[in-house]
């Protein structure tokens, strides 16, 4: 297993930068006099007649895939691409031999056991490379046609490979030493998100917003028109009233969804999926009040969904949230002739959280520490792509930004949650005070109600 593991592990750490580094590679030219790395290096035919022994010649193709991609490393080559191919898919043809029988069976056990001995044998290397004239101080010196030209620079490494063929132990302590980084990130991608959700939500109205209107119901004592929940602060005002006409209507809201329709072949065999259309119909109650406030002044309240039992006659207060701009955010209606309290839509948006923000920032947190995880984790399994530094830093961090936003995402979602659930909580002890306040403040409003249909004498 650790020969296959490691060699699939090790070309999913070549496939991740293969993009960015083409990106770098792309237009550097090869220096004046230079030989011609796809000329220099064997096409794999050549190969299958020089080492007819199938492991042979299977390793041999492997490591003429990382001597060519040393050769390259810097380079814009043409027909690179087209010879590692030629490799790699030479190698799986051979690859694909053995394992007909199951990777169980006595002859993939066998052919994996030789490969990786063979793998790791420095005479084979050394031999094949000069068998082909690619013997050097390195593969890509090797591949420049002037004897005397210095060696090429090598590239910085960030992680730099920890052996060529990792064993079960080794992939084992690789993904565990990713695993503790990504531990410790997580936990504080959480404590994050709990900050950054716990100070998010819907804009506030300026301190004193709520006592423009305070003069349309009962004026709230201090500890109730200052509303404090996790994160947010906020004053409320009531406005109260009598209700001189109730308007009942149902408003209907109708959704249609519509699904492509699909073909699909497989051979000789045609099947295909005709296209749905889904239509919902909903119907909501929709109640407007129209309530005397104490002010003398009419004005309609607008209630959905028919939970709020009034009639004609009654006295009613609402509880009311000051917006920027001079809006009002309804969150309770209170029946004083009933003692009903109904929450409102605007007490859940209120209280809600805004998802992107801490999902982006955190996102971005979680990003440099999955970086380096991942970092450890290519070490121990082969090492990164040959590029720049800045080519290996970047390839690591997109995949660690990838990670990170699908971890962040759930992390963001279930903060967002608990910091809505706590908000909604402690709201509900203030309604209760609030609810009491109401109830006693019912034959006030009674008394001024009737006063103010009292004609001036």
């Amino acid at each position: 297993m650790s020969l296959v593991a490691g060699r699939h592990l090790r070309l999913s750490a070549w496939i991740a930068g293969a993009v960015l580094t083409a990106a770098a590679l792309r237009g550097v030219a090869a220096a004046p006099g230079e030989r011609d790395p796809v000329q220099l290096f064997p096409d794999p035919a050549r190969v299958a007649a020089d080492y007819p022994d199938d492991v042979e010649r299977y390793i041999a193709l492997h490591l003429l895939f990382q001597a060519f991609q040393e050769a390259t490393a810097g380079k814009h080559v043409s027909g690179a691409h087209a010879k590692l191919s030629a490799y790699q898919r030479a190698a799986g043809e051979v690859q694909q031999v053995y394992e007909r029988g199951g990777r169980s069976s006595a002859a993939f056990r066998q052919f994996d056991e030789r490969s990786g001995r063979l793998f790791r044998d420095p005479a084979f290397r050394k031999t094949l490379l000069a068998r082909y004239g690619l013997a050097g101080s390195s593969a890509s010196a090797s591949a420049s046609g002037a004897g005397t030209a210095a060696p090429a620079r090598p590239s910085a490494v960030l992680f730099p490979p920890a052996g060529d063929v990792p064993s079960d132990a080794a992939i084992k302590a690789a993904f565990l030493s990713s695993g503790v980084v990504w531990a410790a990130a997580v936990v504080g991608m959480i404590a994050f998100a709990s900050l950054l959700t716990r100070a998010s939500g819907c804009a506030l109205a300026s301190p004193g917003a709520a006592r423009a209107i305070a003069a349309a119901g009962p004026a709230l004592p201090e500890s109730l028109r200052v509303v404090s929940v996790p994160g947010r602060t906020y004053e409320i005002a009531v406005e109260s009233g009598q209700v001189e006409r109730k308007e009942t209507s149902s408003e209907t809201r109708v959704s249609t969804t519509t699904t492509q329709g699909e073909v699909h072949v497989q051979g000789d065999y045609v099947s295909t999926t005709p296209a749905r259309t889904h239509t919902s119909v909903t119907t909501v109650q929709k109640d407007v009040l129209w309530v005397r406030r104490l002010d003398a002044r009419e004005a309609p309240w607008t209630l959905w969904g028919g939970g709020f039992q009034v009639r004609e006659g009654h006295v009613v207060s609402r509880v009311l949230r000051p917006e920027p701009g001079g809006d009002v955010c309804p969150l309770l209606a209170y029946n004083h002739n009933t003692d009903q309290l109904q929450p409102l839509p605007g007490a859940d948006d209120a209280h809600g959280v805004r998802f992107f923000l801490p999902w982006v920032a955190v996102t971005l947190l979680g990003s440099v520490p999955g970086a380096f995880g991942l970092g450890m984790m290519f070490h121990r399994l082969g090492g990164l792509p040959q590029s720049t530094l800045a080519i290996q830093l970047l390839s690591l961090w997109i995949m660690g930004l990838i990670a990170s936003a699908i971890v962040a995402a759930f992390v963001a979602l279930r903060a967002g949650r608990r910091t809505f659930r706590k908000r909604s909580e402690s709201f509900a002890g203030h309604t209760v005070e609030l609810r009491r306040f109401l109830a006693a403040s019912t034959p006030e409003l009674t008394a001024r109600l009737a006063a103010g249909r009292r004609p001036s004498g």
